[in-house]
C-alpha cells in the first residue's frame, strides 16, 4: 500500500551530471531512480524526472510492484497515469538514457528485456496496470450488457404479419410461363392464393389481387432472381414496470424457385429506461459496423444517451406499454396505420416536454410532433395554427396526408410561394434533406418551383450526377455570378442550359478575377485570414492529421484557397468559402498525399462544430474514391473528438 505522506519524505536525488544541451538531440526529461525501504509502504521504486530545458524537477513516480502513483511537482497534486506527457507503452523517446536509472528500474521490475532501456519499464508497468483495469471494465460492461439484453422479450407473435401489413407496402403477384393451353399460373405474395391468368400480362405492371384485393405488381418468375426489401422497426416493451425499446433491421425477400415470402430480423439498438438504486438511468446499446470491413460489435453509448434513429413503430402493444393517455395523447391511435418512419424516442421526449408537440400530435402530425422544439412559429400569424407552425392552416391537409417532416416544413417556409403536394413530391424525389442550406440559398434567388424544375432538367442531362451535387454547382454558379456582377436578369444566364459547363466557365473567370484581387489586396487578406484561422485551429486543437498515406494540410493564407481552386479547377477560392473559414464554422481543409503534401489533391469543406463533411471534391469537382472518403471520415471523427473534449 502506498502512503502519500511517507512517499513525500523520500529524498529527491540530484539531477545526473552532464551537458544535456549539446548534440543534435536534447532530451525533454532526465530521470534518476532509487529503491528505498519504507516502514508502511515497503520496498519502493522512486523515479524523479527533471525537465531537460530548465533542469527543474517535473514529477515523481513511486511504485511498490503492485500499485503506483505520480506526484506532479508544479501543480502539487497526486494522480495516476504516465509521469510525463506524450508517452505510452514502452516508448520513452523523450527521456534521456541514464545507465544508473536503467539498472535500478531493471532490477526493481526484474526485467530481462535487453532491447528495452530500464527506464522504459516504468511506462510498461503503467500501461499494463491500465490495460488490466480496461479489461476488467470491459468484462463488467459486457456482463451488464448481456444481462440487459436478456431482459427483452421475444419478437411479437404477429411480427411478420404486422410488417407485411404496415411496414412493407408493396405486394406482388408472381406468374410463370404459359402452359400448353396458354394459361399462366400465378400466386399472390400477400394472401398466398393461386390465380389463373388467361390474358396478356407484363412484369412490372400494377394490378389488384382478385382474392385479397390488395394493390400489387406483376413479377415474372423467370426474370426475377431474388426480390428483397429492407426497413427498420422500433418495438416497445414494459418489463417489471420499466420501459424497454429495441430497434431491428427487417428484411423481406422472395427467392427462386418458390418465391415464398421470407423474413429475417436483426437487432441493432436497445434502450433501457431503468430505475437503479431509486434513480432513473438510461442505458443504450448500438451495433456498429466498421467502415473498413474489420467486423462489427455492440457498444454502449454514454449513460443517458438514446437512439434517435428514424424507423417504423410497432403499434399493436402501444396501449399496453404507454397506456391510452401518454401525456394527454393516445400514441397508438395517432401512429397506427400511417406507414411513416419517425424518431420515436424524440416523439416521447417532445410530448413530455413541449405543449406544441401535444398540439401537433392531436392534429394528426406525429412526424412534426417528434421535432416540435425545432419548429419556429409565426408570432404575428393568423390563428393558433400559424402562430405555432409558421404556415397558414391551408397547409394542414397536405401536412397530414403526406406526413411532412420538420425539414420539409422549413423548405415550405422558405419557398415564399404556394407549395403544392406535387411540388413537395418532386422535392422528396431529389433526396435533398442534407442540402437544406444550399437549397435555401437557391430558393432566395429563383424560388422553389423554378429551382426544382431546373434541377429536374439538369438531372436528365447529367444522369450520373447526384441532385445534391448539381444543386451545389448551381448555388456556386449563382454566387460567383453575383460577385462578378453578371447580369442575371436574362433567363438564359439565370438558368443556363448546362449547369456543369456554366459552373466550369464561371469558375475560370472567377479564379482569374481572384488572381487580380490577390495582386491588389493579397497581403492584407492573407494577414487577416492567417490570424483568424489559426485562432480557430488552436481553439479546436487541430494541428494536422495523417493516416493511410494521406494527410491534412491546414490553409494558412487567403491565397492558399485561391491557388487550390485554380489548381483543381473548382470554386473553393470564392469569397463565400473564405468568409466561412474566417467565421470558424464551415472550414476548408486540403487533403493531400502524405508523400507529396504540396501538390493539391482533394478539397474538403467541414462543419467543424459537429465534424460533418459537407463537400469533398477533386479536380473539376470530381468525386473522391472510397479510400479518400475513408481518410476524410477518419479526420471528421478526429475533429468530432477534439470538439467534444473542448466542450466537455
Amino acid at each position: 500500500m502506498l502512503i502519500k505522506k511517507e512517499l513525500a519524505s523520500v529524498p529527491v536525488l540530484p539531477m545526473p551530471e552532464g551537458d544535456w544541451s549539446k548534440g543534435s538531440w536534447r532530451p525533454t526529461y532526465i530521470p534518476t531512480a532509487q529503491i528505498v525501504e519504507l516502514e508502511k509502504s515497503g520496498r519502493i521504486l522512486a523515479v524523479d524526472y527533471y525537465e531537460g530545458l530548465n533542469q527543474k524537477l517535473y514529477s515523481r513516480f513511486f511504485c511498490d510492484g503492485s500499485n503506483y502513483i505520480v506526484y506532479n511537482v508544479e501543480k502539487k497534486v497526486w494522480r495516476s497515469g504516465y509521469p510525463y506527457p506524450g508517452c505510452s507503452g514502452y516508448y520513452s523517446g523523450a527521456v534521456a538514457s541514464i545507465d544508473r536509472a536503467n539498472d535500478v528500474c531493471r532490477k526493481f521490475f526484474q526485467a530481462d528485456n535487453k532491447w528495452c532501456r530500464g527506464i522504459e519499464e516504468v511506462n510498461h508497468f503503467i500501461y499494463q496496470k491500465g490495460a488490466a483495469k480496461r479489461d476488467a471494465a470491459r468484462e463488467n460492461l459486457n456482463a451488464l450488457m448481456e444481462k440487459h439484453m436478456q431482459m427483452f422479450p421475444e419478437y411479437p407473435e404477429n411480427f411478420k404479419e404486422y410488417c407485411s401489413e404496415h411496414v412493407f407496402q408493396n405486394n406482388y403477384i408472381f406468374f410463370g410461363k404459359k402452359d400448353r393451353k396458354g394459361i399462366r399460373t400465378a400466386w399472390c405474395s400477400h394472401c398466398g392464393s393461386k390465380i389463373t391468368i388467361d390474358q396478356a400480362v407484363a412484369s412490372g405492371k400494377e394490378t389488384t389481387c382478385p382474392v385479397c384485393h390488395k394493390l400489387s405488381m406483376y413479377k415474372a418468375t423467370w426474370l426475377t432472381k431474388e426480390l428483397s426489401e429492407k426497413a427498420d422497426i422500433c418495438i416497445s416493451y414494459k418489463v417489471d414496470n420499466q420501459l424497454l425499446i429495441r430497434w431491428a433491421h427487417v428484411k423481406r425477400w422472395y427467392g427462386q424457385p418458390s418465391f415464398k415470402e421470407k423474413y429475417s430480423a436483426e437487432d441493432y439498438a436497445f434502450s433501457l429506461y431503468l430505475v437503479v438504486k431509486g434513480a432513473p438511468k438510461l442505458y443504450t446499446y448500438k451495433y456498429f459496423k466498421s467502415p473498413y470491413g474489420y467486423g462489427a460489435e455492440w457498444h454502449r453509448l454514454p449513460i443517458g444517451s438514446d437512439c434517435d434513429d428514424k424507423s417504423y413503430v410497432y403499434t399493436d402493444n402501444l396501449d399496453e406499454v404507454f397506456g391510452t393517455s401518454y401525456y394527454n395523447v393516445n400514441l397508438k391511435a395517432g401512429i397506427e396505420g400511417r406507414n411513416i418512419q419517425i424518431q420515436f424516442v424524440h416523439l416521447l421526449n417532445e410530448l413530455k416536454n413541449s405543449p406544441k408537440a401535444e398540439y401537433l400530435f392531436k392534429l394528426g402530425l406525429p412526424a412534426l410532433a417528434s421535432s416540435a422544439s425545432c419548429i419556429d412559429g409565426d408570432p404575428d400569424g393568423q390563428g393558433m395554427f400559424q402562430r405555432q407552425i409558421g404556415v397558414t392552416k391551408q397547409y394542414l391537409p397536405m401536412l397530414r396526408q403526406m406526413d411532412v417532416t420538420a425539414y420539409e416544413l422549413g423548405v415550405i417556409k422558405k419557398a415564399n410561394e404556394w407549395v403544392s403536394p406535387e411540388l413537395l413530391r418532386m422535392y422528396r424525389n431529389f433526396h435533398l434533406c442534407g442540402r437544406a442550406m444550399t437549397l435555401g440559398d437557391v430558393i432566395e434567388e429563383v424560388g422553389l418551383s423554378r429551382a426544382l424544375h431546373y434541377l429536374e432538367k439538369q438531372r436528365k442531362s447529367h444522369p450520373k450526377e447526384s441532385a445534391g451535387k448539381l444543386l451545389v454547382e448551381y448555388r456556386d454558379y449563382l454566387r460567383m455570378s453575383k460577385e462578378l456582377r453578371v447580369d442575371l436578369s436574362h433567363k438564359s444566364v439565370l438558368l443556363p442550359s448546362d449547369v456543369v459547363e456554366a459552373h466550369k466557365t464561371i469558375t475560370a473567370r472567377y479564379n482569374a478575377a481572384l488572381e487580380e484581387i490577390k495582386m491588389i489586396e493579397g497581403e492584407k487578406l492573407n494577414s487577416e485570414f492567417q490570424k483568424k484561422v489559426n485562432e480557430h485551429y488552436s481553439r479546436l486543437g487541430i494541428t494536422g492529421f495523417q493516416k493511410d498515406g494521406y494527410c491534412i494540410v491546414l490553409p494558412q493564407l487567403r491565397t492558399d484557397l485561391i491557388k487550390e481552386g485554380q489548381s483543381l479547377n473548382h470554386c473553393v477560392g470564392g469569397e463565400s468559402y473564405y468568409r466561412s473559414c474566417m467565421m470558424g464554422v464551415n472550414m476548408i481543409f486540403f487533403v493531400r498525399k502524405a508523400d507529396d503534401p504540396k501538390k493539391p489533391f482533394f478539397t474538403m469543406e467541414m462543419d467543424v462544430t459537429v465534424g460533418r463533411i459537407k463537400q469533398l471534391y477533386g479536380f473539376g469537382d470530381c468525386s473522391a474514391p472510397k479510400e479518400v472518403k475513408a481518410f476524410a471520415d477518419a479526420f471528421s471523427r478526429h475533429v468530432r473528438g477534439k470538439t467534444r473534449r473542448k466542450t466537455a
